[in-house]
């Protein structure tokens, strides 16, 4: 399985040893249990991150023993006022098939978040809109290859933790 970040827009030079990990962490067959993936951030960011698109790409086949597979992306550096509305995007390229419905994908900004997003969930569902309160949270789901109508409910969590730094 290959999973691919991809910064499409440009970066302030700060940011660019940033590691993002990215951890499989639950029910992997025993010889993924410990693998821990870390991608170098290696080109340039606009300083607010306003427009940051991120992508997270499943260009492989995924067979069955990743069923229950979480994963999780961890960005490891400040996170500020200003990156509330950047956008996410994550694109599934490649067949998914039924046995994969239930899987959760998890984004965790685990260093200082501002106050007002502490012990925030924001869940969102594909094919129904966002409510109100969460619209300066910009995330776009995108689903472009061989996802049928079986996957319409499948959930994304996108999880603000409790570190917080005002």
């Amino acid at each position: 399985t290959t999973v691919k970040i991809m910064l499409t827009t440009s970066i302030v030079e700060q940011y660019r040893n940033t590691t993002v990990k990215i951890v499989l962490n639950t029910s992997i067959v025993e010889r993924y249990r410990n693998i821990t993936v870390k991608i170098v951030l290696n080109t340039s960011i606009v300083d607010q991150y306003r427009n940051t698109t991120v992508k997270i790409v499943l260009n492989t086949s995924i067979i069955e023993r990743y069923r229950n597979t979480t994963v999780k992306i961890v960005l490891n550096t400040s996170i500020v006022e200003r990156y509330r509305n950047t956008s996410v995007k994550i694109v599934s390229n490649t067949s998914i098939e039924e046995r994969y419905r239930n899987t959760t994908v998890k984004i965790v900004l685990n260093t200082s978040i501002v106050e007002r997003y502490r012990n925030t969930t924001v869940k969102i569902v594909l094919n129904t809109s966002i409510i109100e309160r969460y619209r300066n949270i910009t995330v776009k789901i995108v689903l472009n290859t061989s996802i049928i109508e079986r996957y319409r409910n499948t959930t994304v969590k996108i999880v603000l933790n409790t570190s917080i730094s005002e």
